[in-house]
């Protein structure tokens, strides 16, 4: 298993399928179900439930690796919240597909061995151009209960984890 991170998608075609596309990125013909590729922050194809979207998300989820994300600012977060949860590798996530994972805030995750601290959210500083529940929601920051729940999870391994 092998664990490999990228920056933030928006949910747009032109950045996920050119990113992860064979041609782009060939080693990713090498991966396997095991392997684990993270999107940190502003994931977005979780969005407004269009054929476009599910277009993406089984996409993705046919991929032979599995996708995992980190939420950031600019996300749906009550569609995030409306998604089955599941435990995986330790730790609570949202399915958007099989192998198409939110990596839920405050939550530990071993992966491989590693011990990975998902804490998702930011200030949108682009706030004064979005709708709130359209293009923006207040959930991008994390809450008072979210922060506990992660000093929680941090509490049960004894603070000690590899990535955040």
């Amino acid at each position: 298993m092998t664990i490999y991170v990228t920056g933030d998608v928006h949910g747009r075609a032109e950045y996920g399928s050119s990113r992860f596309a064979f041609k782009n990125w060939p080693l990713g013909r090498t991966l396997t179900r095991d392997d684990v590729v993270i999107v940190a922050g502003d994931f977005g194809f979780v969005w407004d439930g269009s054929n476009a979207e599910k277009y993406w998300l089984d996409w993705l989820g046919s991929k032979p690796w599995t996708t995992c994300f980190v939420d950031g600012n600019h996300e749906n977060h009550r569609m995030l919240a409306g998604l089955p949860a599941r435990v995986w590798n330790g730790g609570l996530v949202h399915e958007a597909r099989p192998h198409v994972l939110h990596l839920m805030r405050g939550e530990v995750f071993d992966i491989d061995g590693l011990t990975v601290l998902a804490m998702g959210g930011a200030a949108s500083h682009d706030r004064q151009y979005r709708r709130e529940g359209r293009s923006w929601w207040p959930e991008e920051m994390p809450s008072e209960e979210e922060m506990g729940h992660c000093r929680a999870s941090l509490d049960r391994v004894g603070w000690k984890v590899d990535y955040v």
